[in-house]
């Protein structure tokens, strides 16, 4: 896992968050390496016990927020 590129980023969040700790390693890579969107930053949920990942598509001026999670996860706009 040291040698992944997305490592470095991530490595301080996974083990703090290990019940989203997948889907947000899926979506950073998916959203950095596959969609190239510039600027990612990974910003703190405590109060969800997640990270959520802000930045722009490419060729976009808006700036985007997402909220990595489970397919099987129940969501909640409560957060």
């Amino acid at each position: 896992m040291e040698k992944h590129p997305s490592y470095e980023a991530l490595a301080p969040y996974l083990p703090k968050y290990p019940k989203a700790a997948g889907a947000l390693f899926q979506t950073y890579n998916d959203l950095k390496f596959a969609q190239q969107w510039t600027g990612l930053e990974l910003i703190e949920l405590p109060g969800c016990s997640r990270c959520a990942l802000k930045g722009r598509r490419p060729n976009a001026e808006d700036v985007f927020y997402v909220v990595p999670c489970a397919l099987a996860e129940s969501l909640s706009t409560d957060w």
